[in-house]
């Protein structure tokens, strides 16, 4: 059954994850999520449609889950504190309503993929994602605040839009802590190739200002201009990462208050 769900309850995805280099399409997104009651993987034709514009309010309450939906339009999260289970999302997910941001919401097995190419995808803070695949936008996903986290996603940008920076995950000015682990994440091509936009995207943009801790992690990286860009007044734990060699133009630039490697 599709629509709200109490926490707990029946299903997961299979197979341990121990390294970036190890997420695909295939186990990870809405058709990666076996639902027990079924005995299978989801399809699409297992989600209820929802079409439009929409708040989130309209469907849960702060403390909901929802389970096998398939948002069509843009989705406001005018509430904090949903959990979404095995869900499609193809417009931009806006968490900020009449001003405010909301954050707490949790993203388990969904798919991403807003249909046009200068979409915003995941904005702005305070949320979660496991074995989520994000793809389709300008930028993959905006963490530009605290308690942000990302595991075992598979992250890839549009970079086909002159209106924004084109990066995988992108921390602009905003505070930590922001935790990207086990994530397969490609910023390709270089947008400032294509759009002369100052001196490139990344597969993981932290600068601008930001503060706190920004903890990477065996994570497999690759693109575009910058593969991993780190600069100015965060901390940063950065470990166990894999870079494609050959998939970005500059490197890595690194100017750090703080700055552990292996």
């Amino acid at each position: 059954m599709a629509g709200k769900k109490t926490p707990g309850g029946g299903g997961g995805g299979t197979g341990t994850i121990t390294h970036g280099d190890q997420v695909t399409t295939s186990n990870v997104g809405y058709t990666a999520y076996y639902d027990a009651a079924l005995g299978r993987t989801l399809q699409l034709s297992d989600l209820t449609p929802i079409t439009g514009e929409h708040y989130i309010s309209d469907f849960a309450a702060p403390g909901d889950t929802l389970y096998k939906m398939h948002f069509g339009g843009g989705t406001t999260m005018d509430i904090d504190n949903v959990h979404f289970v095995g869900c499609r999302f193809d417009g931009s997910v806006r968490g900020y309503y009449n001003g405010n941001l909301t954050t707490g919401w949790t993203l388990d097995y969904c798919t991403f993929n807003p249909p046009v190419p200068d979409s915003e995808c995941l904005v702005f803070q305070g949320y979660t994602a496991t074995r989520c695949i994000i793809q389709g936008c300008m930028d993959g996903a905006k963490a530009n605040g605290g308690g942000t986290t990302f595991i075992e996603c598979y992250v890839r940008t549009s970079a086909q839009s002159s209106l924004d920076h084109n990066d995988g995950i992108q921390n602009v000015g905003g505070a930590g802590p922001l935790n990207v682990i086990r994530c397969n994440i490609d910023g390709k091509p270089d947008n400032a190739a294509l759009y002369g936009l100052g001196d490139g995207n990344s597969a993981l943009f932290l600068a601008d200002g930001e503060t706190g801790l920004q903890t990477i992690h065996d994570n497999l990286l690759a693109g575009g201009g910058y593969c991993v860009c780190m600069y100015d007044t965060g901390t940063f734990d950065v470990q166990g990462n894999k870079f494609v060699r050959g998939s970005f133009s500059y490197g890595t630039p690194v100017s750090y208050t703080h700055l552990t490697l292996p």
